[in-house]
């Protein structure tokens, strides 16, 4: 199994934005990974 995610804030003129993004997966090789995500 694998983890990961992202994470992400914007600041623009009138507003603001956080942003997580957790990912997992599962390693078959090592070049090949398949897993799923969602964004909030």
């Amino acid at each position: 199994m694998v983890y990961g995610g992202d994470f992400s804030f914007s600041v623009s003129n009138n507003y603001w934005s956080l942003g997580i993004s957790p990912q997992v997966g599962y390693r078959f090789t090592d070049n090949f990974i398949v897993g799923a995500g969602i964004g909030y």
